[in-house]
């Protein structure tokens, strides 16, 4: 593809636009919380801008490059948001890995952020006013919650393997979407954490699952971040590589891509029939 990357410290090549499509909202029987625990849903205004791009063309804060033969690579481009997650990029974001898995030359598929991190979490300065949710959620209780849960765990219903390339902070929401990927590589002073605890719960409660029961208890009490080095040695993440070496991700992705048929999640969990080698 001839889309054009950020380099990791730099700024954007791409305008962020407003995103696309008018279309009416209904109203919401119900106030729904979000992650804050505090706040009503303020996107149930009328004409909402729907944050579901309809292709690529419409893509403004992510960039989609291949770097390697049948890798697909998604960038994440708000870096002066520290790449917030408002409903824009989450949308964009599932779009272009959709459109991944539908690519029968893709085999697998990389998420990373430009700028100075992965994601600092979700966006909670405004950049959601006047759009609606990418996807629908049911209104009622926990719509919020419901919501982007739905959507990060909907990656691992894709049959092709996403890996998240962190770097920087991976906070809150960006934890969350880490947490969807099937393989995460960090580096080593990377942070992840739940910083959000402090004034609400976590949206999606992967902690004593992944990290833990004692250190996610932990994790969720404090909202302290731990470092690469110890998310892979309490099996957060799968690896963790020297700061700035940024191309861990993508060597690892090429080597899985040489494969002699194309990597499905399938492909590694079909029972055996036999015939197994």
């Amino acid at each position: 593809m001839a889309a054009t990357i950020a380099r990791m410290d730099g700024a954007p090549p791409c305008d962020a636009g407003s995103c696309i499509a008018l279309k009416p909202r209904q109203s919401t029987k119900a106030e729904n919380t979000m992650s804050n625990g505090s706040d009503p849903n303020p996107y149930t205004e009328r004409n909402a801008r729907v944050s579901q791009p309809r292709g690529a063309d419409d893509y403004t804060v992510v960039l989609v490059d291949e770097p390697a033969p049948h890798v697909r690579r998604i960038t994440m481009n708000r870096p002066e948001k520290r790449n917030a997650l408002n409903h824009a990029l989450r949308g964009q974001l599932l779009h272009a890995l959709q459109a991944g898995d539908m690519d029968e030359s893709v085999r697998v598929m990389i998420i990373r952020g430009a700028g100075s991190c992965f994601s600092a979490g979700y966006d909670l300065g405004g950049g959601n006013e006047g759009m609606d949710y990418p996807f629908f959620t049911a209104a009622g209780e926990g719509q919020w919650p419901r919501h982007v849960t739905e959507g990060w765990m909907g990656i691992w219903d894709l049959a092709k393997p996403v890996i998240a390339q962190v770097h920087g902070y991976c906070l809150a929401g960006g934890s969350e979407l880490a947490t969807g990927c099937d393989l995460v590589y960090m580096a080593e002073d990377a942070q992840m954490g739940y910083p959000a605890v402090r004034f609400g719960v976590p949206d999606m409660q992967f902690h004593p699952w992944l990290v833990g029961m004692r250190r996610g208890m932990e994790m969720v009490l404090t909202g302290d971040p731990i470092d690469g080095i110890e998310a892979v040695q309490r099996g957060w993440a799968t690896r963790a590589w020297p700061p700035g070496n940024s191309r861990s991700a993508c060597s690892r992705s090429r080597s899985a891509s040489r494969r002699s048929r194309p990597i499905s999640r399938s492909s590694t969990s079909a029972p055996c029939t036999g015939r197994c080698r």
